[in-house]
């Protein structure tokens, strides 16, 4: 059932029913480019896209999604899936992050689905879901760029790293399944092992926590000006992994606060001497006026 609001040419539609229906009819919309963003995704949609009529001639097709070891371990994501797709659409890229709940599909930066709904086969048939088709170039736009600055401050994995990720998941689930008592020990270990696998992509794509935290500020401050503690809670939101409470700077046995606000601190502090960003009124803003 779809519910149309504004003209023909620049709709936005409620949608209540035939999700998959929605989905294949935007993913065969796309001439250039698809970037599908989704916490959990699962290989049935990802076969629906590898299908799709004009997938070989996309220019770009990105995926976001956050690989939880929970959502590893329950199936929800399905890294090797992800690997097949790259496999078979060489243009995609694959993103985790570890925030991410957003479920957002834009095809040619024209066309969007906005949804509850995530990219599983359970979300497309099953699940009761709601959202809105977006048929309206600026909307459609502007959350394209959003989710490719989200995908900029994420960690992307190639095939490799994907099958290593999905390598780790089946041992767990092999070693779990044969010995339940050690159940709970094998949980923490995989948790341990895959969080370990991420940070360590992080690192080894250049990408050092002052980078990371130094974009994820940029990318709030376009959007108005904020205090440091708009920044806190707006930077935790969307790197949790990055962020822990129960860690604290401590100098000579003397605990001065959470670690990764002191992080924070020296990335707004950097940005300041480059003249990026200043603090006025005691809210921090962006010093250019093109967002950058």
């Amino acid at each position: 059932m779809a519910y149309t609001i504004g003209s023909s040419h620049e709709a936005i539609s409620l949608i209540t029913t035939a999700w998959a229906d929605r989905f294949d009819t935007l993913i065969a919309s796309a001439n250039r480019s698809l970037i599908l963003a989704a916490p959990f995704i699962t290989s049935g949609p990802l076969r629906m896209v590898a299908h799709s009529r004009n997938s070989r001639g996309l220019e770009q097709l990105d995926l976001l999604t956050n690989f939880t070891p929970d959502s590893l371990i329950s199936g929800s994501s399905n890294p090797r899936a992800m690997a097949d797709l790259v496999s078979d659409v060489p243009v995609t890229r694959v993103f985790h992050l570890g925030g991410l709940h957003a479920k957002a599909y834009v095809a040619d930066r024209s066309r969007a689905l906005i949804t509850s709904a995530n990219l599983t086969m359970n979300g497309l048939y099953s699940n009761t879901e709601i959202g809105v088709l977006v048929d309206n170039d600026q909307i459609a736009s502007e959350l394209a760029l959003h989710l490719e600055n989200l995908a900029g401050v994420g960690i992307q994995l190639r095939p490799e790293k994907l099958l290593q990720l999905a390598d780790l998941t089946d041992r767990f689930s092999q070693e779990t399944g044969t010995a339940q008592s050690q159940a709970a020990g094998a949980t923490k270990e995989f948790r341990d092992e895959a969080n370990h696998l991420l940070n360590q992509l992080r690192g080894q794509s250049g990408q050092t926590t002052n980078s990371v935290f130094g974009d994820t500020i940029r990318m709030a401050l376009r959007g108005g000006s904020k205090t440091t503690h708009d920044i806190h809670l707006i930077v935790q939101t969307i790197h949790p992994d990055m962020c822990d409470d129960s860690i604290d700077r401590v100098i000579d046995g003397v605990h001065f606060g959470k670690r990764w606000k002191h992080m924070i601190r020296n990335a707004q502090q950097h940005l300041k001497r480059q003249g990026e960003i200043e603090l006025i009124g005691g809210k921090w803003r962006l010093t250019s006026t093109d967002g950058r």
